[in-house]
């Protein structure tokens, strides 16, 4: 919890490579479905092979209590698990899930925890229904009785839902989203939806649109959470509203979901809830070694308890971490610091910082690196220590984005052992 003024929990089941969240409350359980990224070693686009649901009492303590494959679907052994929504009805839960960005499937279940059955076998929503956007991310929304699903990213298109929740009953209709001169807004993927007093709300991201019809027009609103587009959804438990998100917690391709609660002006706008710099970044190893990996010279794994450990065995010892291929973006003036305790005689560390040009197209689609153009950084440690000590470098790294980091923590030394408990982007 950030302070006693909002609940805000960054991560709520760390280090799982959570995504897509989404949240059904029921009484004092809530429940949240989320697609699972499937390794921290993911180069350029996001395998997703399952989704895992979780459950709690608290917001807090989070377990979880069952699981749903590809090959439940008609999706087949394919790592296409992208966004869903759960439901309930009639004391049935419906999963209305992505088939990637191909189309939209729903299962039911007698349980949230499961299992699912695919009923239909098939889309329930494909191209040949919905032929402006792609059909999937769905936000299911009911109302007097009558249910809705909206589908699409940056075109949002709502259709009625049959009695069953089985079956499309009407034409598509066209979500307008219009800024304050009357042109449209792509806003984004993955659409979240609700409704509160008089307003209903439509959100990609942080940007978020507001109408006092259904049908819209929708008015853009901005953004009020600034520079995020991590994929959300909104829920109310114990008579507040909350919004769990996704956020690159070990790297771009390997998420985890935080929940933060929402707060509203008296014109209903939305507050910032302050979540994710996405210009800071910190990584602590209290769980794992978080992706980093050790390339020569030494071995790497946790230690069980607060940090990842090496044993060195030659004098080029270098670890490596994941990649952001689409590179993190520093804030003025950034640092690099490492948290160390360094059981060798090396007197020297290595840094080498390998950076993504800010204006470099299709990033996502570039793992490539030249080492050889990477901002290399040595600093002085403690030799033979048994303690932890924060050793820190300045970046000049302007116009770049970070892209992937390797360390030589102790370097020239050919033995011994070093301990790393964190290390941040400040």
């Amino acid at each position: 919890m950030e302070s006693m003024e909002r609940f805000f929990v960054e991560s709520f089941f760390p280090e799982a490579g959570l995504a897509d969240p989404h949240a059904l409350v029921e009484d004092k359980d809530i429940y949240v479905i989320c697609g699972h990224d499937k390794s921290p070693e993911t180069m350029d686009t996001w395998i997703m092979d399952k989704w895992i649901i979780l459950k709690s009492n608290n917001l807090i303590d989070w377990s979880p209590v069952g699981e749903i494959l590809p090959t439940d679907t008609y999706i087949g052994d394919q790592p296409n698990c992208w966004a869903g929504n759960l439901k309930k009805k009639d004391n049935k839960y419906y999963w209305f899930f992505s088939n990637r960005s191909d189309d939209t499937g729903v299962l039911v279940a007698d349980h949230p925890e499961g299992p699912y059955i695919d009923v239909l076998g098939r889309p329930l929503i494909d191209r040949s229904l919905v032929t402006n956007t792609h059909p999937y991310d769905p936000v299911v929304y009911s109302e007097n009785d009558d249910w809705f699903i909206i589908v699409g990213s940056g075109k949002y298109y709502i259709m009625n839902l049959a009695d069953d929740l089985l079956s499309i009953t009407s034409e598509p209709k066209f979500l307008e989203v219009l800024n304050d001169s009357g042109s449209h807004v792509a806003m984004g993927d993955k659409p979240s939806f609700f409704k509160r007093n008089d307003l209903y709300y439509l959100i990609s991201g942080g940007q978020y649109s507001i109408s006092k019809n259904l049908y819209g027009p929708y008015k853009y609103m901005g953004f009020f959470a600034p520079k995020s587009h991590e994929h959300n959804d909104f829920f109310i438990y114990n008579g507040k509203y909350y919004m769990t998100c996704e956020f690159p917690e070990t790297s771009y391709f390997y998420r985890g979901v935080g929940i933060v609660e929402i707060n509203f002006n008296p014109d209903g706008t939305i507050v910032d809830p302050k979540i994710h710099d996405m210009s800071k970044r910190s990584w602590k190893f209290d769980r794992s070694t978080r992706g980093y990996k050790p390339l020569t010279g030494t071995s790497l794994g946790w230690d069980g308890k607060n940090c990842m450990a090496g044993k060195i065995f030659a004098t080029n010892a270098t670890i490596e971490s994941v990649i952001w291929p689409g590179g993190i973006q520093f804030r003025e003036n950034p640092q690099i610091e490492i948290v160390l305790k360094n059981l060798t005689p090396a007197t020297q560390l290595e840094f080498l910082i390998a950076t993504v040009p800010m204006d470099a197209k299709a990033p996502l689609k570039n793992p490539v690196i030249d080492w050889a153009d990477a901002l290399a950084i040595t600093l002085d440690i403690d030799p033979n220590s048994n303690e932890f000590k924060s050793y820190r470098a300045e970046l000049n790294l302007p116009n770049s984005r970070l892209k992937r980091i390797r360390i030589s923590p102790a370097k020239n030394a050919d033995c011994g052992e070093f301990f790393i408990k964190e290390i941040n982007i400040l």
